[in-house]
Order: structure tokens, then C-alpha cells, then sequence
């Protein structure tokens, strides 16, 4: 997997498409990464049946951290806006737009939707299927099991307690420290098992005698390790770095009081030679020196257990944002609770939609969420600390309400001062696309508007022939089911205003695509005895998984993850299609 990772980054870069509706057919998924900080895996829609995008982008822009590296900003190209047209009745030609983005400071352009890296890994890569990738994890869930259980049990031999500490305190510490090792796909309890057989290392008891099973972060069975093999010149550099951290000192001094051991007393003049030696050769004092032998294997199991419980075999828990309980989103989260099964712990919190999901990604209240790919194009210069991984899903349709006795049959046919328009809750994507029509032609600013949706706002369209609702969603939602039940008071009115085709991203890529809801697809809320099919504005349903939880919880979370995406897409697409 790591492999498959490594050679998708190196490869393709900077190149991310929304599809269109009618791009939901078979065929090749495409990866796309645009952050060198970024966490691949396979694409969302891969091995499944429509074809999207998946891709791994920060949309920060960092300042030089004090090592010395520094990341481009992705956001270096300023937003340039087309000509818009003025509002018109005639309809052009129809026409599906592809977003991309882009991490380079070379302009967008519409043909232009991806670039490739000259740069090739010389390695073969072999990818797994999902039956492969599933064993894999089964295979590594039981040995994760047994080495836990083997290190719970050694623990009790330690005869001093560990003093507390606030290991979430220390989160960007402890993945300092973690560095590359997250990116593998074998979890840190199994690889700390592995190490210690390899190297066939077993504790001398008068550890377990005068020590405590860890000191702050380090594990003192790592700190037994270095100590008991000073002859390599890593582990000895190692405390050289850290004689100043209060962790090592207490370490150290729990040794000291163990001197009457001819072993121990040695081993403290051996450590004390070799300090002095590296003080003699004026070598640098790195406090955050690691042997690269041990990587994360230094850290003790609890630190690692605070930050990332699937690294000792726990199941990671996602907090997955569903929007309301009469839209598709909502439908989804609880697919998707079910698909996931016993590999993560789904907590679904019910939100207000599209932009207060992104608002609870950037605050750290959610790790995951759908959001219609309008809201999140149009609100990507808010959200510039926002790093994410981005997934199509499935299209969703603007649905125009309306009240049968009102004589609208279209967008154009609304009059300012006399209708009132409900564009769902505060913090919707229906909302977002209201404002996304008032940017785009001031005429829309004419209207009075209410943030009211769900079945609150159809029973007003019902009682008001005044009033109409805006809502967007995928077909055969719950709230449109519900529509159905007074189609003698409502029907779907056409969103047919092509001022709105001028609608761009910051990149000059178009923002939504005019499609048909199919005849017949709301038996009574369409009219038409031969044409019954509705014009309107489609955008996509994009799936945002938070970066910070996919670094967290590596390969094997987001492979978890992944895997019940693809099969709660497939189902998702049978509904909405």
C-alpha cells in the first residue's frame, strides 16, 4: 500500500476534477495530490462504477517552519472572473464543466485540467484488490492483538508507577516524533514487537526492579534498548541530544540508584564516556534526535495510544457530519455508519449543511463530510487553513418549490416584492447557493428570503402561493418524498436563468452545470403528459475527510475508510440515480 502511495504522489500532482453528471459511468478513477504534507490512498471511486476524482490537497499556506522547510501556498493564483452576461431568456448550448485546481503558480485554464510529474518511481507497482487489502488487515488486527497482549502483561513487571502526563498536550511533540513512521501500514505495537524479536532483545530484570514503565513520552523499554546497546553510536547520540529533557534525567537517575548492580554501574561509566566524547568532538545537540533504527518506537505505548488508538489495535473514531435527517446526507452518514462495520467507531453529528460542515472541519469539531461542491469552490479563500482530502460522490439538483396556484413554471417567472423565497437553514448549502444566484446577477438581490427548509418550509409553500423553496440535494430524497405527498398544492418549477453558467472558481473553472431531472422521477410534481423532464443547475456532492484525522490514523484508518466509501457511494448511486 505504502508503495502504491509513494508512486501516486511522485506521479500526478495538482489535478482534481468534479464530474459531471454525465461523467458517472465506468472508468479509470484519477489521483491527484497538490500538498507535500498530503496522505493518499486509493481513490474513493475506484472499483466502483462512476468515475471521480480523488484527491489529497492543503489549502494552507504555511509559514518557514524552524527546521528550515517551507511548503508553497496553493493559493498564488488570483481568482479571475468571465465576462457575465447579461440576463437573458435564450439557453445555450448545454455543457458539463470540470473543476480542477491547481498548486503551481502557472493560471487554469478549462482545457487545462491536470498535470502530470515527469518523475517515475523505478519500483513496479502492485495493487491490491480489496479481498487482498482486507486480509491484510485481518492478518494485522491479530497481530496487533497479540502483541498488545504481550506488552499489557509486561508492564505489570514494572515495580515503580509512570508519573501523569498530558499526552494530548504533547500531540505535535509525539507526531514530530512519529514523523514517516505514520505513513506505513503496519500499526506501532506490531512493529515494536517485531523490533525487540528481531533484535532479540529481552529487558534485564533490574529494569522492571528500579524503573517505571515509561518516562514523559519514552517507553523505557526503548530507553533499556539504547542504554544495554551504547556501542552503536545512534543510541548513544540519543542521550547526548536528550540529557536535558526532564524525561531522560529521570530516567537516568532511577539507573544511579540501581549502581549497586556491577551491570548497571558499568553501563553508566560506558554512557558517560561516550558523552563526554561527543562533547570533546563538538557534535551539534539535537534535543530531538531519534535513532532512525527506532523511529516512533521510542515513544511509549500510551503516548501513542492518545493520539492514534488504531496504532495499538483500538478502533479509531470519525465524527462524520450529515447535514439534516430529510436530506441525502444524512442518508449517507447512516450508509456509511453500517459499511464501516467494526473498522472505525462512527459518531454521525447532525449539522445545518454544506458551510457549517466546513466551519466545524476547520475548528476540529468534525473529521468528515459531504458538502456540495459549490459551497465548498466558493468559500475556499475562507477556508485557507482547511486541509483536506476530496472525493466525488454523486450530483445533486437545485429544486425550485413551488405552490401550483402561483402560475410559475420557471426561475425567471419570480417578481421582487412579491415572492418570497425559503433557502433552507442558516449555514445549508441551499442557502449557499442562493447567495452563489445573488453574485451572479443583482437581480436576485431583489427578494425578500427566509432560512427556512425542511418540511417547515414546504408546508409554508403549501399555505403561501407567495412563497417559494430552494433545495438542493440529490434526487429521491426524503424531503422531496415528502413533496410528493401534497403534489396538489406543489410541483418543480424550472431553474432555467443561464446567467448562472457564468459562475466560476477562483481557478475561472465553471461553478455549476445545467442538467435535467429526469420525467417521471416525482410523479405529481412535474408536469408534462410527454415532456415532464425539469431544467435546472447540478453541482456535486464532494466527500471532505479531514487531513489531520488521515495523518493521525495512517494507512490503516484510511484504508478502513476508503473501503466503506466505495461500497456506500455504490449504494448511494443507486438511490440518487
Amino acid at each position: 500500500m505504502s508503495v502504491l502511495v509513494l508512486f501516486l504522489f511522485a506521479t500526478f500532482v495538482g489535478a482534481k476534477s468534479y464530474s459531471s453528471r454525465s461523467s458517472y459511468s465506468s472508468s479509470r478513477s484519477s489521483y491527484s495530490s497538490s500538498s507535500s504534507k498530503s496522505y493518499s490512498s486509493p481513490s474513493w471511486s475506484n472499483r466502483s462504477s462512476s468515475k471521480s476524482s480523488y484527491s489529497s490537497r492543503s489549502t494552507s499556506s504555511p509559514k518557514k517552519s524552524t527546521s528550515g522547510y517551507s511548503s508553497k501556498s496553493t493559493y498564488s493564483t488570483p481568482k479571475t472572473k468571465s465576462n457575465y452576461s447579461s440576463r437573458s431568456t435564450s439557453s445555450p448550448k448545454k455543457s458539463s464543466s470540470t473543476y480542477s485546481s491547481s498548486s503551481t503558480l502557472t493560471p487554469k485554464t478549462k482545457s487545462n485540467y491536470s498535470s502530470r510529474s515527469n518523475s517515475y518511481s523505478s519500483k513496479p507497482v502492485i495493487k491490491k484488490s480489496a479481498a487482498e487489502k482486507k486480509i491484510e488487515r485481518n492478518v494485522q488486527k491479530k497481530q496487533s492483538g497479540n502483541a498488545l497482549a504481550s506488552y499489557k502483561e509486561k508492564q505489570k513487571q514494572y515495580k515503580q508507577p509512570a508519573k501523569k502526563i498530558d499526552f494530548k498536550s504533547n500531540e505535535s511533540r509525539i507526531n514530530k516524533i512519529r514523523g514517516s513512521s505514520r505513513n506505513t501500514s503496519t500499526p506501532y505495537i506490531t512493529r515494536r514487537d517485531n523490533f525487540y524479536k528481531s533484535n532479540r532483545y529481552v529487558r534485564p530484570d533490574y529494569y522492571n526492579r528500579y524503573c517505571a514503565p515509561r518516562y514523559g513520552l519514552f517507553d523505557t523499554l526503548a530507553l533499556a534498548y539504547m542504554m544495554d546497546n551504547l556501542d552503536n553510536p545512534a543510541n548513544a547520540l540519543f542521550f547526548y541530544g536528550h540529557r536535558a529533557d526532564p524525561s531522560v534525567m529521570l530516567f537516568l537517575a532511577a539507573m544511579n540508584n540501581n549502581k549497586e548492580e556491577k551491570e548497571v554501574n558499568q553501563k553508566m561509566k560506558d554512557l558517560e564516556m561516550k558523552v563526554s566524547n561527543l562533547e570533546k568532538q563538538n557534535t551539534k545537540v539535537d534535543p530531538d534526535y531519534v535513532p532512525p533504527a527506532m523511529s516512533d518506537l521510542v515513544l511509549a505505548p500510551e503516548a501513542v495510544k492518545a493520539i492514534a488508538p488504531a496504532e495499538l489495535g483500538e478502533r479509531p473514531v470519525l465524527r462524520f457530519g450529515t447535514a439534516g435527517r430529510t436530506g441525502n446526507y444524512f442518508k449517507f452518514g447512516q450508509i456509511f455508519k453500517k459499511e464501516v462495520k467494526d473498522d472505525i467507531d462512527i459518531k454521525l453529528e447532525e449539522t445545518r449543511g454544506s458551510y457549517h460542515n466546513l466551519q466545524l472541519l476547520k475548528t476540529g469539531k468534525i473529521d468528515a463530510a459531504l458538502v456540495q461542491s459549490d459551497t465548498f469552490k466558493l468559500y475556499q479563500k475562507e477556508f485557507t487553513s482547511l486541509q483536506t482530502i476530496q472525493g466525488t460522490m454523486y450530483p445533486e439538483y437545485v429544486h425550485l418549490i413551488v405552490n401550483r396556484k402561483s402560475n410559475i413554471n420557471s426561475i425567471k417567472d419570480l417578481i421582487p416584492g412579491k415572492h418570497k423565497v425559503l433557502i433552507g437553514g442558516n449555514g445549508s448549502g441551499s442557502e449557499t447557493t442562493w447567495k452563489s444566484f445573488c453574485d451572479e446577477d443583482n437581480f436576485y438581490l431583489k427578494f425578500d428570503t427566509k432560512n427556512l427548509g425542511g418540511k417547515s418550509g414546504l408546508l409554508e409553500v403549501v399555505n403561501n402561493s407567495n412563497s417559494v423553496m430552494i433545495f438542493v440535494c440529490g434526487l429521491n430524497s426524503e424531503l422531496l418524498n415528502i413533496a410528493k405527498t401534497y403534489n396538489k398544492d406543489l410541483k418543480l418549477a424550472h431553474v432555467d436563468d443561464w446567467d448562472f453558467n457564468d459562475s466560476v472558481d477562483q481557478w475561472g473553472n465553471d461553478i455549476y452545470r445545467f442538467e435535467d431531472i429526469p420525467g417521471g422521477k416525482y410523479k405529481g410534481l412535474q408536469d408534462g403528459i410527454i415532456i415532464s423532464s425539469i431544467e435546472t443547475i447540478a453541482v456535486d456532492a464532494v466527500l471532505v475527510l479531514s487531513q489531520k484525522w488521515a495523518g493521525t490514523h495512517g494507512e490503516l484508518g484510511v484504508d478502513a475508510f476508503t473501503d466503506s466509501i466505495i461500497k456506500t457511494k455504490t449504494i448511494m448511486n443507486k438511490i440518487v440515480n
